[in-house]
Protein backbone atom coordinates (compact mmCIF):
# COMPACT_ATOMS: atom_id res chain seq x y z
CA UNK A 1 0.00 0.00 0.00
CA UNK A 2 1.21 3.54 -0.86
CA UNK A 3 0.23 6.34 0.90
CA UNK A 4 1.54 9.74 -0.67
CA UNK A 5 1.12 12.76 1.28
CA UNK A 6 -0.14 16.26 0.21
CA UNK A 7 2.81 18.47 1.68
CA UNK A 8 4.93 16.90 -1.01
CA UNK A 9 3.91 14.30 -3.82
CA UNK A 10 7.00 13.01 -4.68
CA UNK A 11 7.37 11.55 -1.20
CA UNK A 12 5.55 8.77 -0.53
CA UNK A 13 5.06 6.25 2.19
CA UNK A 14 5.41 2.37 1.61
CA UNK A 15 3.10 -0.04 4.06
CA UNK A 16 2.80 -3.79 3.89
CA UNK A 17 -0.71 -4.71 5.12
CA UNK A 18 -0.62 -8.17 6.84
CA UNK A 19 -4.38 -8.15 5.87
CA UNK A 20 -6.21 -6.74 2.74
CA UNK A 21 -9.27 -7.49 4.26
CA UNK A 22 -9.13 -4.35 6.63
CA UNK A 23 -8.40 -2.25 3.57
CA UNK A 24 -11.52 -3.71 1.36
CA UNK A 25 -13.88 -2.19 4.81
CA UNK A 26 -13.06 0.58 4.92
CA UNK A 27 -13.55 1.75 1.05
CA UNK A 28 -17.01 3.29 2.02
CA UNK A 29 -15.57 5.33 4.56
CA UNK A 30 -12.94 6.35 1.99
CA UNK A 31 -15.60 7.18 -0.87
CA UNK A 32 -17.61 9.22 2.15
CA UNK A 33 -14.43 10.97 2.83
CA UNK A 34 -13.94 12.23 -0.35
CA UNK A 35 -17.48 13.02 -1.43
CA UNK A 36 -17.03 17.02 -2.14
CA UNK A 37 -13.50 17.58 -2.01
CA UNK A 38 -10.75 18.82 -4.82
CA UNK A 39 -8.96 16.20 -6.37
CA UNK A 40 -5.96 17.31 -4.08
CA UNK A 41 -7.42 16.97 -0.47
CA UNK A 42 -8.92 13.70 -1.87
CA UNK A 43 -7.80 10.65 0.22
CA UNK A 44 -6.62 7.95 -2.57
CA UNK A 45 -6.13 4.66 -2.03
CA UNK A 46 -3.31 2.67 -4.35
CA UNK A 47 -3.41 -0.68 -3.86
CA UNK A 48 -1.13 -3.51 -5.35
CA UNK A 49 -2.89 -6.69 -4.36
CA UNK A 50 -1.41 -9.85 -3.46
CA UNK A 51 -1.06 -12.70 -5.66
CA UNK A 52 -3.47 -15.91 -5.18
CA UNK A 53 -1.17 -18.98 -4.88
CA UNK A 54 -2.24 -19.55 -1.92
CA UNK A 55 -4.09 -22.80 -3.42
CA UNK A 56 -0.66 -23.91 -4.47
CA UNK A 57 1.00 -23.70 -1.13
CA UNK A 58 -1.91 -25.09 1.08
CA UNK A 59 -1.29 -28.17 -1.12
CA UNK A 60 2.66 -28.35 -1.22
CA UNK A 61 2.88 -29.50 2.29
CA UNK A 62 0.36 -32.33 1.68
CA UNK A 63 2.26 -33.42 -1.96
CA UNK A 64 5.37 -33.29 -0.30
CA UNK A 65 4.07 -35.98 2.60
CA UNK A 66 2.31 -37.98 -0.54
CA UNK A 67 6.13 -38.56 -1.98
CA UNK A 68 7.87 -39.25 1.02
CA UNK A 69 5.23 -41.72 2.02
CA UNK A 70 5.29 -43.00 -0.88
CA UNK A 71 9.16 -43.53 -1.39
CA UNK A 72 8.88 -44.76 2.24
CA UNK A 73 6.33 -47.62 1.15
CA UNK A 74 7.90 -48.10 -2.27
CA UNK A 75 11.50 -48.95 -0.33
CA UNK A 76 9.45 -50.85 2.38
CA UNK A 77 7.80 -53.23 -0.11
CA UNK A 78 11.35 -53.20 -1.98
CA UNK A 79 12.74 -54.99 0.97
CA UNK A 80 10.08 -57.31 1.23
CA UNK A 81 9.84 -58.94 -1.64
CA UNK A 82 13.97 -58.88 -1.65
CA UNK A 83 13.66 -60.93 1.79
CA UNK A 84 10.97 -63.23 0.30
CA UNK A 85 12.57 -63.71 -2.44
CA UNK A 86 16.21 -64.91 -3.68
CA UNK A 87 17.27 -61.16 -3.35
CA UNK A 88 18.27 -61.12 0.58
CA UNK A 89 19.84 -63.61 3.09
CA UNK A 90 17.55 -62.57 5.78
CA UNK A 91 14.78 -65.47 4.87
CA UNK A 92 16.56 -67.85 3.08
CA UNK A 93 17.84 -70.48 5.74
CA UNK A 94 15.72 -72.86 4.42
CA UNK A 95 16.47 -72.76 0.72
CA UNK A 96 18.86 -74.57 -1.38
CA UNK A 97 20.97 -72.76 -3.47
CA UNK A 98 21.20 -74.93 -6.25
CA UNK A 99 23.90 -74.18 -8.83
CA UNK A 100 23.37 -75.20 -12.36
CA UNK A 101 26.71 -76.97 -13.88
CA UNK A 102 27.72 -77.60 -17.49
CA UNK A 103 29.11 -81.01 -18.14
CA UNK A 104 31.89 -80.03 -17.64
CA UNK A 105 32.24 -79.40 -14.61
CA UNK A 106 30.97 -82.30 -13.58
CA UNK A 107 34.07 -84.04 -14.29
CA UNK A 108 34.04 -86.39 -10.93
CA UNK A 109 33.93 -90.09 -11.91
CA UNK A 110 34.27 -93.16 -10.42
CA UNK A 111 37.93 -93.60 -11.98
CA UNK A 112 38.72 -90.54 -9.88
CA UNK A 113 38.11 -92.28 -7.00
CA UNK A 114 41.10 -94.11 -6.19
CA UNK A 115 40.40 -98.07 -3.86
CA UNK A 116 36.97 -98.47 -2.25
CA UNK A 117 36.55 -100.45 -5.31
CA UNK A 118 33.26 -102.48 -3.58
CA UNK A 119 31.62 -98.84 -2.38
CA UNK A 120 31.97 -98.41 -6.02
CA UNK A 121 30.25 -101.55 -7.37
CA UNK A 122 27.63 -101.07 -4.59
CA UNK A 123 27.25 -97.22 -5.96
CA UNK A 124 27.22 -98.04 -9.62
CA UNK A 125 23.32 -99.65 -9.05
CA UNK A 126 22.48 -96.48 -7.64
CA UNK A 127 23.81 -94.49 -10.91
CA UNK A 128 21.77 -96.67 -12.98
CA UNK A 129 18.66 -96.00 -11.34
CA UNK A 130 19.45 -92.07 -11.02
CA UNK A 131 19.95 -92.62 -14.97
CA UNK A 132 16.89 -95.33 -15.74
CA UNK A 133 14.44 -94.96 -12.95
CA UNK A 134 11.68 -96.43 -14.81
CA UNK A 135 13.25 -99.42 -15.29
CA UNK A 136 14.11 -100.00 -11.97
CA UNK A 137 10.31 -99.02 -11.34
CA UNK A 138 8.83 -101.86 -13.99
CA UNK A 139 10.42 -104.37 -11.40
CA UNK A 140 8.90 -102.81 -8.50
CA UNK A 141 11.69 -101.61 -6.67
CA UNK A 142 11.19 -99.17 -3.85
CA UNK A 143 12.97 -95.91 -4.47
CA UNK A 144 15.77 -95.23 -2.30
CA UNK A 145 15.42 -92.00 -0.33
CA UNK A 146 18.94 -91.34 -0.16
CA UNK A 147 22.64 -92.93 0.93
CA UNK A 148 24.14 -93.08 4.12
CA UNK A 149 28.21 -92.85 3.58
CA UNK A 150 29.57 -93.75 6.86
CA UNK A 151 33.26 -93.11 7.79
CA UNK A 152 35.81 -91.68 9.22
CA UNK A 153 37.22 -88.11 8.02
CA UNK A 154 39.26 -87.80 5.18
CA UNK A 155 38.33 -91.19 4.05
CA UNK A 156 36.61 -90.00 0.70
CA UNK A 157 32.72 -90.06 1.09
CA UNK A 158 32.17 -86.73 -0.42
CA UNK A 159 34.52 -87.87 -3.64
CA UNK A 160 31.82 -90.69 -3.64
CA UNK A 161 28.84 -88.53 -3.68
CA UNK A 162 30.44 -86.35 -6.17
CA UNK A 163 31.37 -88.89 -8.45
CA UNK A 164 27.68 -90.71 -8.02
CA UNK A 165 25.93 -87.09 -9.55
CA UNK A 166 28.89 -86.92 -11.91
CA UNK A 167 27.97 -90.83 -13.18
CA UNK A 168 24.37 -89.63 -12.97
CA UNK A 169 24.57 -86.38 -14.57
CA UNK A 170 23.00 -84.81 -11.40
CA UNK A 171 23.70 -81.98 -9.76
CA UNK A 172 25.09 -82.18 -6.52
CA UNK A 173 24.41 -80.27 -3.66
Amino acid sequence: MRIVTNESPAQSIYYTAPSTQILEEIQPYIEQYNEGKDAQDRMVRDMIPPRDNSLLLSFLPTLILLVVMGAFWWFMMKRLNASIGDGSKQMNFGKAKIKQMSDEKRKTTFADVAGADEEKEELREIVEFLKNPKKYNDLGARIPKGVLLVGPPGTGKTLLARAVAGEAGVPFF
